[in-house]
C-alpha cells in the first residue's frame, strides 16, 4: 500500500511539473473577421444592397498585458476592421449612375483588463478582457461621382474572451470572439468638419490567433 501510494504521488508530481506555470505577461496575435451591426432600414433598397457588401470584414488584433496577480491583468488592445463595396452601375443623389467604391477602416486602441481561469487540467485558460478606448473610422470613396473621404474619431468599448491552449511553455493557439460598440456623428468630410446622422461602428465577430509568454 505505501509503495502504491508513493507512485501515486511521483506521478501526480509529474503532471504537475509538466505543466506550464502561470504567465506574468501575455502577448496575443489575432486573425478573424468581423460583421457590423448596422441598421440599413432608412436606406433605398438598392444602397441597401450596396451597403451590405461590406457588412463583413476582416479583422486583426494586438492585445499586450502583465498579469501581477494570478487571475487578473491588465494591458493594451489594438483592432483593426477592414471592408469595402463596389458596384458598377448604381444610382446617386443627384439622380445619375455609374460606377461606386467604398473602402471602410475602423482602428480601436484601448486600455484593457483582464481576467483568466485554467481549464482542461491547467493546459488552457479561459481568458476574458473589456475596456474603453477611441474609435477612428475612415471610409474612403475613391471612385464614382461623388469621391471623397469621411474620417473621425469617437469613444468605443469592447468585450472579448478566448480559450488559449498551452502547447509549449511559451506559446499557445487562441480561439476567441470580440464585441466592438461605437456611433460616429462629428465627421470630417475631404477635410470639412460636419455633422451627420449617427453611423455605427458596432461589430461582432471571431478570431484565431497565437499567444506568446516572454
Amino acid at each position: 500500500m505505501t509503495g502504491l501510494m508513493a507512485l501515486c504521488a511521483a506521478h501526480a508530481a509529474a503532471e504537475g511539473s509538466s505543466r506550464p506555470p502561470p504567465a506574468s505577461s501575455r502577448w496575443a496575435f489575432d486573425a478573424g473577421f468581423e460583421a457590423r451591426l448596422w441598421d440599413l432600414s432608412e436606406y433605398p433598397a438598392e444602397e441597401r444592397a450596396y451597403r451590405r457588401q461590406a457588412g463583413v470584414g476582416s479583422l486583426t488584433g494586438v492585445d499586450i498585458s502583465a498579469w501581477p496577480w494570478d487571475a487578473f491583468g491588465f494591458g493594451v488592445v489594438h483592432t483593426r476592421f477592414h471592408s469595402s463595396a463596389q458596384d458598377d452601375d448604381i444610382g446617386f443623389p443627384d439622380g445619375s449612375r455609374g460606377r461606386a467604391e467604398d473602402d471602410y477602416t475602423i482602428h480601436y486602441v484601448a486600455p484593457s483588463l483582464y481576467a483568466r481561469k485554467a481549464v482542461f487540467a491547467d493546459r488552457a485558460e479561459l481568458v476574458a478582457h473589456a475596456g474603453i478606448g477611441t474609435m477612428f473610422y475612415r471610409n474612403e470613396s475613391p471612385a464614382g461621382e461623388f469621391p471623397g473621404l469621411l474620417e473621425g474619431h469617437t469613444w468605443g468599448f469592447h468585450l472579448g474572451a478566448s480559450v488559449d491552449y498551452r502547447f509549449a511553455e511559451r506559446w499557445a493557439v487562441g480561439l476567441g470572439w470580440r464585441l466592438h460598440h461605437g456611433t460616429i456623428e462629428d465627421v470630417h468630410y475631404n477635410a470639412m468638419s460636419t455633422t451627420v446622422p449617427g453611423i455605427s461602428l458596432t461589430r461582432v465577430g471571431a478570431a484565431l490567433g497565437v499567444r506568446y509568454y516572454p
